[in-house]
C-alpha cells in the first residue's frame, strides 16, 4: 500500500521514490541544525545559574506562592480560609499576603538573586491557632538575604545559604 500525503493548501499526492529522499534529507538536516542550536544555547546560557537544577516555570512577581515550610518544618493549615501566602509586584515593588492569621503587606527591594524586605506591616488580629507560626513566617522574611525558583517552587534563603522560606506557586485561594 502507497503513502498518501496532503500539502498544506490540502490537496493529496502520492510521493515518488525522489520525493521521499528530499523529504528525510529535510528531515535529517532540520535535525541536525536543532542539535547544533540546542548545544550552542546550552554553551551560551547553560552556565548562568548553576544553582537551578529544574526551569522556572514562574516569576517571582505577579505569582500567588503558598507558603510550604519555614526552615525545615511543613506548615500546619489552622483556618482553611487563611493559607499563609505571599505576592510581589513589580511597580511599586511591593508584598501583599497573608501570615496565616494576619494580612502583611510592605515592599521590598532586588538586586539579582538578592532580595530584601522593606517597611513590613500587617494587622493585629488574635487567632486561635497558628500565631507562633505567622510569627516565624514574619520574622524569616525580614532575614531573607537571596532567593531562587526552580520549577514552582520558590525558595528564601538567609546570608549563609540556609534556607528559611519555602513556597509553591498555586492558584489564587478565593473565600
Amino acid at each position: 500500500m502507497r503513502a498518501v500525503y496532503e500539502t498544506a493548501s490540502g490537496l493529496a499526492f502520492t510521493p515518488c521514490k525522489a520525493h521521499k529522499a528530499v523529504v528525510k534529507r529535510r528531515l535529517l538536516l532540520n535535525t541536525v541544525y536543532a542539535a547544533a542550536f540546542g548545544a550552542a544555547a546550552l554553551i551560551a546560557v547553560g552556565c548562568s545559574n548553576l544553582r537551578t537544577t529544574e526551569t522556572a516555570t514562574h516569576t517571582l512577581t505577579k505569582t500567588y506562592w503558598k507558603l510550604k515550610a519555614i526552615g525545615d518544618k511543613p506548615v500546619t493549615l489552622y483556618d482553611e480560609r487563611r493559607e499563609p501566602y505571599m505576592e510581589l509586584q513589580d511597580e511599586p515593588a511591593r508584598v501583599a499576603g497573608s501570615d496565616g492569621c494576619n494580612r502583611m503587606m510592605g515592599g521590598y527591594q532586588l538586586d539579582g538573586p538578592r532580595i530584601q524586605f522593606t517597611q513590613m506591616a500587617g494587622t493585629m488580629m488574635a487567632c486561635e491557632n497558628g500565631m507562633e507560626q505567622g510569627a516565624a513566617f514574619t520574622k524569616a522574611l525580614s532575614q531573607s538575604a537571596t532567593w531562587r525558583i526552580d520549577g514552582v517552587r520558590l525558595q528564601l534563603f538567609d546570608t549563609g545559604g540556609t534556607p528559611l522560606l519555602s513556597f509553591e506557586a498555586t492558584a489564587r485561594k478565593t473565600p
